[in-house]
């Protein structure tokens, strides 16, 4: 990006920046980890799935902050879009860090 930008291409750089870790970065070291089975395995692959909640977070506060109507929307925190969302998908939670990692 080249530095601080405006709001709006500071959320778009984001969302490209973190939509890039998880969809090109992490799979391959997350692939290439578990064949040899290496201990970073679980750690790599907790981080692919972070990388993935980090997106979807910075692509919810760009919708937000788009001009709808010629008002702005209301804020993320005002609809209740902050509060965690609780999955029944494994693979937005990773697995466990502390056991898994010795």
């Amino acid at each position: 990006m080249g530095g601080v930008g405006t709001t709006l291409q500071n959320l778009e750089a984001a969302v490209a920046g973190e939509t890039y870790e998880f969809t090109e970065m992490y799979p391959p070291m997350v692939k290439q980890a578990q064949a040899e089975g290496h201990k970073g395995r679980h750690m790599l692959a907790y981080a692919l799935a972070a990388e993935q909640v980090h997106a979807r977070l910075f692509k919810e506060a760009l919708a937000a902050s788009q001009v709808r109507g010629g008002r702005r929307s209301r804020s993320m925190a005002a609809r209740g879009s902050l509060r965690p969302r609780r999955s029944s998908q494994s693979a937005t939670r990773g697995p466990p860090m502390a056991s898994t990692v010795r």
